[in-house]
């Protein structure tokens, strides 16, 4: 039970000694259960920090202060010191939440009362302004990749009941690759910021060039086999832009595709409402679709719904937003 103490903490009270036996072996005296217990219960250290500082294995804590009858706290409540909004999710009510929640679909996960988004290595400044946004003070943490075609990854991880319920009632549901359906409770202003949010973590922007020296805009969306199709009859429905919908390979996944013109209105619509939160990169890809189009014959009846969508990146402060 005995470990070598941490000098590097310092206890915010006197603390007892222990029982020393003529074998020189240990046992926790009743000052230390007490000392224990007031260090947890009035000072809020966890059981591994009250551990460091009496030199005991926190195995030998936890089974002291059940002694006690003290009441321990699950993982939630012991992280609680770490501070977020845990009513952020409480209500989506603006273009910023729509797009996180698009984004959490894609990229995100709730299991038990533990929250994690992670985005990859050059996304990391977008990851530091989600964390402001909903108000976390931790740090994020660093994952270094596993296999060689991936890349390192940053990981933003709340521990809240509340703040994971709120997300569980939008449909951020355990293992839901396969279960998310689109979420037509949102109200219908804030349906192509979700979608954006979508696209920023599970979709592609993309400039195929032809042998003739032309190129090609794609848009693409992945997804649940439930929200792939639901996506293309509301993008059908509201612009008359038909998304191609397939199932990817080697996976259970699909993905809705739209191709030049279509993918040129459809990505239009989705970068439209992005004031705040954008994958600079994804959006540069639109730029440059729209630098080759503007020479086309059938740019024109787009023209005006491009350059306001460009506008509001070039001209407004909102592009000092886009990482």
């Amino acid at each position: 039970m005995i470990v070598k103490p941490d000098p590097s903490f310092l206890p915010p009270l006197p603390l007892p000694a222990p029982i020393v036996l003529a074998n020189g072996r240990h046992i926790v005296s009743e000052e230390q259960r007490v000392s224990m217990k007031t260090l947890y219960e009035q000072h809020g250290l966890s059981t591994w920090k009250i551990g460091k500082l009496f030199g005991y294995k926190n195995v030998c804590i936890i089974n002291n202060l059940k002694k006690m009858g003290v009441s321990l706290r699950n993982r939630s409540d012991a992280n609680k010191t770490i501070e977020v909004n845990r009513l952020y999710f409480k209500q989506i009510d603006t273009h910023t939440k729509a797009y996180l929640l698009g984004l959490i679909y894609a990229d995100g996960n709730v299991c038990k009362d533990s929250f994690t988004l992670a985005l990859q290595e050059p996304d990391k400044p977008l990851l530091e302004k989600i964390a402001i946004e909903i108000g976390y003070k931790g740090l994020l943490r660093f994952r270094k990749r596993q296999k060689p075609n991936r890349q390192d990854i940053w990981v933003l991880r709340v521990h809240d009941r509340e703040f994971c319920e709120s997300l569980r009632k939008l449909g951020v549901v355990d293992r839901k690759t396969s279960k998310l359906n689109f979420p037509y409770f949102l109200d219908p202003i804030f349906y192509w910021s979700f979608l954006h949010g979508l696209l920023d973590g599970d979709g592609c922007v993309c400039i195929y060039k032809r042998c003739d020296g032309s190129s090609i805009l794609t848009g693409s969306i992945a997804g649940s086999p439930f929200i792939i199709p639901q996506i293309a009859q509301f993008v059908k429905s509201t612009l008359g832009v038909h998304l191609t919908a397939t199932k990817r390979k080697g996976t259970n996944g699909w993905c809705c595709t739209a191709n030049c013109m279509s993918a040129l209105k459809f990505l239009s619509y989705i970068f439209k409402d992005a004031k705040n939160f954008c994958l600079k990169r994804k959006f540069l890809k639109f730029q440059e679709a729209v630098e080759h189009y503007s020479h086309h014959n059938r740019f024109d009846k787009f023209k005006v719904l491009v350059q306001n969508v460009s506008n509001q990146y070039l001209n407004e402060a909102s592009c000092s937003f886009a990482v």
